[in-house]
């Protein structure tokens, strides 16, 4: 079994989690900033493949109780930015969260209006830039923008976090599962 293990491991190697490529389709009332879409891609410093729940009810049958599915739970998404020194890509959730609900009115959009139609993960091999697993969620929206800590005495970088929901998610793969 272990020698099975390394001679897999050697002979398609391991995902390596720095490797990947965010691309958000920006929504309808923002296609002014279309342009940035770069931005978000390129300064993307983190984010995650999401889990899901499968939610189950217990049922007697036959004097029997078992679990049946009943719904599928898909968890957020976050995602973590490094804020350009124009704040571009903090003008862009900005932007974003402000189409959901005017903040000076107080009405809220149409959601086909603010839903990103797709943000795609690409999990990327070492050696190229075409992805082997992609995730794309559908009908997207930032839920939570994280505040940008600002100190006197730090030399970080400014970083932005937002979390994001959605309807759910496809995933593809560029190589067949082989047996093992």
């Amino acid at each position: 079994m272990l020698n099975e293990f390394i001679s897999k491991v050697k002979s398609t190697g391991l995902a390596k989690t720095n490797r990947y490529r965010v691309t958000i389709a920006t929504p309808i009332v923002m296609t002014s900033l279309m342009n940035s879409g770069r931005l978000i891609t390129l300064f993307c410093e983190s984010t995650s493949l999401p889990g899901q729940v499968i939610s189950t009810t217990e049922q007697r049958i036959d004097g029997e109780t078992r679990e049946f599915y009943y719904k599928r739970l898909y968890s957020n998404v976050s995602m973590s930015f490094y804020i350009d020194n124009n704040f571009e890509i903090k003008r862009f959730f900005d932007i974003w969260t402000n189409s959901i609900l005017n903040t000076q009115n107080k009405v809220v959009s149409y959601y086909k209006d603010y839903i990103s139609p797709t943000i795609t993960i690409d999990v990327l091999p070492i050696e190229s830039d075409i992805a082997t697993y992609s995730m794309t969620l559908y009908e997207a929206y930032p839920n939570n923008i994280y505040p940008i800590k600002l100190s006197a005495d730090s030399r970080d970088v400014a970083m932005i976090g937002v979390n994001f929901t959605y309807k759910y998610y496809i995933t593809s793969h560029t190589n067949p599962i082989q047996q093992l």
